[in-house]
């Protein structure tokens, strides 16, 4: 019996007959766990017809079984070294190519799209926040760092809340579907990871409101109030007040529609 791709040891094969070794820079790691990889196509629930873009096909481990839905898949690879072991692993398949940096890359994508990949640790964050804002995407699933996905996922209060928590939150509604152990992977990183869904709600982005939020948190040892006037934004006290806050609140503290409620009554630089 052939030995399925995702194992190690045909992982360690594919990479030594390319000659090629993982590269840090990229954040590349390999998924090696059959188990790990079911869960993550059944996240993604892809259906034919359906349009799924994945960001970082690496080996095509993940990519070919997504293939295997009957979805159209479009894999964005910024590792050109990977294109003889792309062309092996997804011989026999229908997905699209793509090369480039999918921070950066032009993509021609229809509404409904689903976002999904087992995204680079130093890249995770930029991913989500590009695909998030997408309103040709509907759903993403993502293997992320743990410690970004906690950040994604934060509520107000939690000590990982911040500006990417509230930005997740302006746009979509997200859930945790398991913590990933470093073994899953080769090479094995030294943090675990986790899976998220981010479903997107439709609401659009609203730029002017991030930045205030942005500057809420610019300076996180100031009070709210401090860290807006830093940054231009004037907050008279009773717009605090009719929240219930009082002028020693911290940005963390605060939940999307109470940003947004305080937005409206700031006056800004």
């Amino acid at each position: 019996m052939t030995a399925p791709l995702y194992s190690p040891a045909v992982v360690r094969q594919l990479l030594a007959r390319h000659g090629l070794r993982p590269d840090k820079r990229l954040g590349q790691n390999y998924l090696v766990d059959g188990n790990i990889l079911r869960h993550i196509v059944a996240a993604v629930n892809a259906r034919p017809g359906d349009t799924v873009l994945e960001i970082g096909p690496g080996l095509g481990v993940l990519t070919r079984e997504l293939a295997l839905t009957g979805a159209r898949v479009i894999a964005v690879e910024k590792d050109r070294r990977l294109a003889p072991v792309l062309v092996e692993t997804l011989a026999g398949t229908a997905v699209h190519l793509v090369w480039g940096d999918a921070l950066e890359v032009e993509l021609d994508l229809p509404a409904g799209t689903i976002v999904a990949g087992n995204l680079p640790y130093n890249m995770g964050t930029a991913m989500v926040a590009r695909f998030l804002c997408d309103e040709r995407v509907v759903r993403l699933v993502h293997v992320l760092q743990k410690e970004v996905a906690q950040r994604a996922l934060a509520q107000p209060g939690d000590e990982q809340y911040g500006f990417y928590s509230l930005l997740v939150a302006m746009c979509a509604v997200g859930r945790l579907l398991r913590v990933i152990p470093p073994g899953a992977f080769y090479p094995r990183p030294e943090v675990s990871s986790a899976l998220i869904e981010l479903r997107r709600t439709g609401a659009q982005v609203d730029q002017a409101l991030l930045d205030f939020i942005a500057a809420g948190f610019a300076h996180r040892r100031k009070t709210l109030v401090n860290s807006l006037r830093a940054s231009g934004y004037q907050l008279d006290p009773s717009a605090l007040q009719a929240l219930g806050l009082d002028m020693q609140v911290r940005a963390e503290a605060l939940a999307l529609d109470q940003f947004q409620r305080l937005f409206s009554r700031a006056v800004r630089p």
